[in-house]
């Protein structure tokens, strides 16, 4: 089930929302008499002031508790929603934007984000796959992609077929390329990609005692 809107809003766990809830409710019964017998005893002007002071606080109070308990977590959360590419692009860049975060803004923001997004370390394998399958996307981001611990390798292929040698070489080295094209840059033309496909960590042994054969 999904939490309210408030709570989401301000990055609140529904635990901690229960909780506070319930501290709310305990201190309007058991203040709520009291304090009204108090204020009948003064000024109008002096209880409305009170009041509105009282509401203030307790407002500003619901904006930063979320930031007391998460810190600068809570506040990328909230960020990542925002409809700014500009906004969306410094949150990207941010450590603390986990890998759900990234995905969603490079689904919402597209490549307006694709670059800050693939050199995050925590990028998830489906955002690197679409970055690598966009017609737009550049050299430095298909460099960032080819590179990546996490690129798929539905990806990489993707990367072998661009124009910059970098992100073929990268692309050639990484260990989750398929067997079956690492086989085929061995046996291809261009020498620069056989190289580097020849120093794949995933290269399996047949490939190696066949290459030292040849």
């Amino acid at each position: 089930m999904s939490r309210p809107r408030e709570t989401r809003d301000v990055a609140m766990p529904g635990a901690l929302a229960g909780v506070v809830f319930a501290v709310d409710t305990v201190l309007v019964a058991a203040l709520g008499v009291p304090a009204a017998r108090l204020t009948s005893r003064g000024r109008r002007t002096r209880t409305a002031a009170l009041g509105a002071t009282v509401f203030a606080l307790s407002f500003a109070a619901s904006a930063v508790l979320p930031r007391l308990v998460h810190g600068a977590g809570a506040l990328v959360e909230q960020l990542a929603a925002d409809p700014d590419p500009g906004v969306a692009r410094r949150i990207a860049a941010r450590p603390e934007a986990t890998p759900e975060n990234l995905a969603e803004l490079v689904e919402r923001h597209g490549p307006a984000v694709f670059s800050a997004a693939a050199h995050r370390p925590g990028c998830p394998a489906a955002p690197l796959h679409r970055m690598a399958a966009h017609p737009t996307t550049g050299r430095r981001v298909l460099r960032a992609v080819a590179r990546h611990p996490a690129a798929p390798a539905e990806a990489l292929p993707l990367c072998l077929a661009a124009e910059d040698p970098d992100v073929r070489r990268y692309a050639a080295t990484h260990p989750t390329l398929p067997v079956p094209v690492l086989e085929s840059l061995l046996h291809g033309p261009d020498e620069s990609l056989a190289g580097a496909a020849a120093e794949n960590p995933a290269l399996p042994v047949t490939l190696m005692e066949r290459l030292a054969a040849e």
